[in-house]
């Protein structure tokens, strides 16, 4: 049986580009460090970042739009709550 070509409306190829220009990490809280390390290091990068599990390579990235699939739930990152703890808090 063969893989179909398409997923999610582009081409496997296009989500293969798209996923191996990017940095993968092994799961959220290694992204979400990464940040925290950019942040510290002054780099000049957006206020905020989320985190997202790609559905190409199943590792993380981190992007400044809040409007990829999958992330309705997910806190951003900023400089001063690297781990959403005072959105979860206040949710409880």
């Amino acid at each position: 049986m063969t893989r179909p070509n398409r997923h999610f409306g582009k081409l496997r190829t296009e989500w293969t580009k798209m996923c191996h220009s990017k940095v993968r990490f092994t799961d959220e809280y290694v992204a979400r460090a990464r940040i925290a390390q950019l942040f510290d290091e002054g780099a000049d990068i957006p206020r905020r970042l989320w985190v997202y599990k790609c559905e190409n390579c199943k590792g993380f990235h981190f992007t400044s739009s809040s409007q990829k699939r999958g992330m309705s739930n997910s806190e951003p990152v900023t400089a001063t709550n690297i781990y959403g703890d005072d959105a979860r808090e206040q949710r409880a």
